[in-house]
């Protein structure tokens, strides 16, 4: 049976308790055995009570030793040590109350908001009637089972990517609150495999849709994002007094990196400046650039993205449209507006302008998000070759 006593120089009981094995160990319960009081009486009733916590301190510990514990009966022990030994009970919060307040409390943009909403639903459904786990009993098995689920659901690599990232955030924060122990995501297996990639836009279909939409706020946008590198919500929502035509700069705050608060600068390009100017002359007074465009969402049927498909089919630019693979999967376009975007990028690295002023420009902070747009021409690699 465990015991308790006291050692020289320690104010703290010392327990003594065996294992399974038989083996003895000793531990320091740290709790006092003569601790103070403002009389005599409070502090016999304290030493009295300290003893009694120990001693089932001690057996306690004896009783999880010898009964080969579960992971959860010893968390379960910890909670009603603490609650018995400091009068606070530990407690986890279950994996759905945590996850949809982390969101909650998240500062996003109504777009991203919707991107962070979908995987923490979707991992919660994959847990089933354990939702309400306590989070500290989440494990890296779950987000393995999650993330094969998705890949099965005919996911690609780079979307499961996004969810990964997500659920990361959401449990580092449960981690650095010492809600859990370690971050289950970051010790699940990494999904590989293959994902389609966007294309640019050649030089003579990026004519196509500028000659196509002259004269319109699309032309405008279209020239943003293939001069200057501009995400379609960048491109639409330009305001005038980001656009210094005289200078020939354009100084804003892209959307997708908005929380860094870090400003990017672009020269304007000659053949944008031209567009520009004679865009300004029709929307000037409405302060935005194109402002039949701006604030309107992306997706949807009457979205941004389905206007431009269908300028793509009245200038017979074929898109490369995959259709989905998977319960869950959505279809792919090789060239939709993006590949604008991939069109800067790739022109510039064909131009031989150097890795560091191309991601620069493209406001990219890591090579590795970078090295997705720069695409090289056949032209390019056969003057390579050529040089052999």
């Amino acid at each position: 049976m465990a015991s308790i006593h006291q050692i020289p120089r320690s104010k703290f009981w010392q327990m003594t308790y065996r294992d399974a094995a038989g083996r003895q160990h000793k531990k320091s319960s740290k709790i006092e055995h003569t601790p103070d009081g403002k009389d005599s009486k409070e502090r016999a009733a304290l030493a009295s009570e300290n003893r009694r916590a120990a001693k089932l301190y001690a057996n306690e510990l004896e009783h999880a030793e010898r009964g080969n514990p579960t992971e959860a009966q010893l968390r379960k022990l910890m909670a009603d040590l603490s609650e018995r030994l400091c009068q606070v009970r530990i407690t986890s919060p279950a994996c759905r109350e945590y996850l949809e307040n982390w969101l909650a409390e998240r500062q996003l943009t109504p777009t991203s908001r919707a991107r962070y909403a979908k995987p923490i639903a979707a991992f919660l459904e994959s847990l089933g009637s354990r939702d309400n786990t306590p989070i500290d009993n989440v494990t890296p098995t779950d987000l393995n089972a999650y993330f094969r689920s998705r890949l099965k659901d005919g996911l690609t690599p780079a979307t499961i990517a996004v969810d990964r990232k997500t659920l990361a955030a959401a449990f580092a924060s449960a981690h650095r609150a010492g809600l859990i122990l370690s971050n289950p995501v970051l010790a699940a297996e990494p999904i590989r495999g293959a994902s389609e990639e966007r294309q640019p836009f050649t030089a003579a279909e990026l004519q196509k849709l500028l000659h196509a939409s002259s004269g319109s706020d699309w032309q405008a946008s279209i020239a943003l994002a293939a001069f200057a590198g501009m995400r379609l919500g960048d491109a639409v929502n330009m305001r005038w007094d980001e656009v210094d035509l005289f200078s020939g700069r354009i100084t804003f705050r892209p959307r997708k990196t908005r929380s860094h608060k870090r400003d990017l600068i672009l020269p304007i390009a000659p053949r944008l400046r031209e567009i520009l100017t004679e865009q300004h002359g029709r929307t000037a007074s409405t302060g935005l650039v194109t402002p039949s465009l701006a604030g309107k969402s992306a997706a949807g049927k009457s979205g941004l993205s389905m206007s431009f498909s269908r300028l793509m089919d009245r200038v017979e630019i074929d898109a490369g449209k995959l259709e989905a693979d998977g319960e869950q999967a959505r279809s792919f376009s090789r060239k939709s507006f993006h590949s604008l975007r991939h069109y800067f990028v790739a022109t510039l690295a064909a131009a031989g302008v150097a890795p560091d002023v191309r991601m620069a420009l493209a406001g990219h902070t890591t090579a590795a998000a970078h090295g997705k747009y720069s695409h090289l021409g056949i032209e390019t690699l056969a003057q390579a070759v050529a040089s052999l």
